[in-house]
Parts: C-alpha cells; structure tokens; sequence
C-alpha cells in the first residue's frame, strides 16, 4: 500500500493566506523564503578537546568548548548585520551541529552557554559599538580586543 504523504507547509502557507485574506493589500506573506543564496559557512571554528585546557592568547581569553571567529576582509567592516547574523550562527551551530558530526543527535546536546561568537576586524567598528551601548551591552576593552 501507498502512503499517503501530506506537504503540510504548503497547507500551513494556505492557512496563513486565509486568516490574512483581508489585509492581502497590506502585507506581504512569503512562503519558504531562502536565508542566503548560498549555503551558511561559519569562517572558523575552534573546539577544545578538554574543557579544563585554558588557552594563552588573547582571543582565546574569552574561548569556552565551542568558538566561532567570523572574519571581516581589511576593505570591509564589521556592521550592526553582521553582528545579529553572527549572533545567528551561534545559535544555528547550537541547535544543529554536534562536535564534529554533521547533525545534532540530541537535543540540546551543546549548551549555549558553551558557545562564544568572536569577530576579527581590521577597523573599529563605531556604529556597532554605539548601538551595543545603547543596548546596555557592556563592553570591556582589552589589548586590540574588544569584549561584548
């Protein structure tokens, strides 16, 4: 016997569609849209083998089990963007990926709190900062680093 599939995001997008039937002139419902034109890449990832090994650098200083450095090229600069699409690749890492597998087996099997985001720009980034601030987000200046 055949069995019977159901495409239920499709059915859901209906729904959807239906419940904002009379607002169809005021917004825009958009059905699985694409994140990114290509697939998400984490620059560089650095997982400690032994929670207890402390590392004697200074980007390292701040480094937990799991640790994601995002680049930015000297002719770029790292904007308020590039900070919540990092912020977003922590928790995409989190929730999906498990050592150095493909796919979580578990759930919540890395903690975020195991997780530390890093940018490594050649330019201070002013605007970022500002807006950081103002979010009363602190932020503690080291040699050349900056910790948020």
């Amino acid at each position: 016997m055949d069995e019977i599939t159901n495409d239920w995001h499709s059915d859901f997008y209906t729904a959807i569609r239906e419940i904002f039937k009379n607002e169809k002139d005021k917004i825009d419902i958009i059905q699985e849209q694409y994140l990114s034109k290509e697939p998400l890449r984490i620059d560089v990832i650095i997982v400690k083998k032994n929670d207890d090994y402390g590392i004697d650098k200074q980007i390292a200083r701040i480094f937990k089990k799991y640790n994601i450095i995002e680049y930015k090229s000297p002719e770029d600069y790292l904007s308020i963007d590039d900070y919540f699409k990092g912020l977003g690749y922590a928790y995409i890492y989190k929730s999906m990926m498990n050592d150095y597998e493909k796919t979580n087996k578990k759930v919540d099997g890395i903690k975020i709190e195991e997780v530390t985001l890093s940018f490594v720009s050649n330019s201070y980034p002013r605007k970022l900062t500002k807006f950081l601030k103002e979010c009363d987000r602190d932020i503690e200046k080291a040699v050349m680093v900056y910790i948020i």
